[in-house]
């Protein structure tokens, strides 16, 4: 597991995590709409950044996985993703 601990890994990993949230949160609460129209109705309403918000939970799990196995590097990329997705929403929040 030490090759995997490396700043990119997390930074991938905490990348994709929110991704994978929005599959999940559009499969459990929209499935009846094709994703394409789901995306056209969030991006044309102003909760993308609260949706946003709400998939970076998906990073929490990539997070305590890391960091129980004290591959800290890979934790730090996590963070390091998040942050980016920070950026992300308050430019969307507020320009």
């Amino acid at each position: 597991m030490g090759r995997f601990d490396k700043f990119i890994a997390g930074f991938i990993c905490g990348l994709i995590g929110p991704f994978l949230g929005l599959f999940i949160y559009w499969k459990l609460n929209f499935s009846i709409m094709t994703f394409e129209g789901f995306w056209d109705n969030v991006s044309t309403s102003s909760s993308l950044a609260a949706l946003i918000s709400l998939c970076l939970i998906a990073n929490l799990i990539f997070f305590y996985l890391f960091l129980n196995r004290e591959m800290i590097k890979a934790t730090r990329g996590v963070i390091g993703a998040t942050f980016v997705y920070g950026a992300i929403m308050i430019y969307l929040k507020f320009f």
